[in-house]
């Protein structure tokens, strides 16, 4: 059974980190920070999201290995659009590791960073906002009725 990852928190939250440090040699990495980077510039682009979820699908099909999907996944819209638009077999386990880090330790590893790689602070905020008040749930998972399963797992 293979696995797809999928890194849920806000820019700094410690998505790539975890990714880097847990996956085997064998998975692999889809980033979409360096997605973005590779076909994109590093700027975002409004048909950006068609496009990354296309270049997943692409991934997926040639791929059979575990699959880790680094990207922000703020809500349960965004999870609902990403799972609704790759394509997830039955035999597939999804996994979805959801990190609750302290805003005050995002926005500091932030400040740390430069060009593309660094969120301007009001947004940074607001996608925290949105990541508090609309989360992703196991019971909105559970009622998206998804033909494959799906655990979530909550990182502090």
């Amino acid at each position: 059974m293979r696995k797809i990852i999928i890194m849920s928190g806000i820019p700094a939250s410690g998505k790539s980190t975890i990714t880097k440090q847990y996956s085997k040699p064998t998975d692999t990495i889809l980033s979409r920070d360096e997605w973005r980077i590779k076909y994109r510039g590093g700027k975002y682009t409004p048909k950006e999201r068609e496009a990354w979820h296309e270049s997943i699908n692409a991934s997926l099909r040639s791929l059979n290995g575990d699959v880790w999907i680094d990207q922000t996944t703020l809500g349960m819209s965004s999870l609902a659009s990403l799972l609704a638009s790759i394509n997830i077999t039955a035999n597939d386990e999804v996994i979805i590791y959801l990190l609750n880090t302290p805003l005050d330790e995002c926005l500091e590893r932030n400040s740390k960073r430069s060009g593309n790689e660094k969120v301007p602070e009001k947004q940074l905020k607001h996608m925290y906002e949105t990541h508090t008040q609309k989360p992703i749930t196991a019971d909105g998972i559970k009622a998206m009725k998804l033909p494959y399963k799906v655990t979530l797992r909550t990182v502090k």
